[in-house]
């Protein structure tokens, strides 16, 4: 049997509207015995360079330590 889909890139924001789409990507991974790579994303335009007082740099790691923390859920 050849499977549908070798590799699954399921990619999320962490937000509600996003999770059926997660679940579709890890049940069609879990049916045709394929591998999962996740990637949390966050909205570019969120750090613009007019910000420069160092709230965006504490804004993007409070970001990455939450992607960090749903990718390894």
């Amino acid at each position: 049997m050849t499977k549908a889909f070798e590799k699954i890139l399921i990619a999320t924001d962490g937000s509600v509207k996003n999770q059926p789409a997660v679940r579709k990507g890890l049940e069609l991974a879990h049916e045709s015995g394929s591998s999962i790579h996740a990637i949390y994303v966050i909205e570019v335009p969120l750090f613009t360079a007019s910000q420069t007082d160092g709230v965006s740099e504490m804004v993007y790691r409070a970001l990455e330590d939450e992607g960090q923390n749903l990718l390894n859920t």
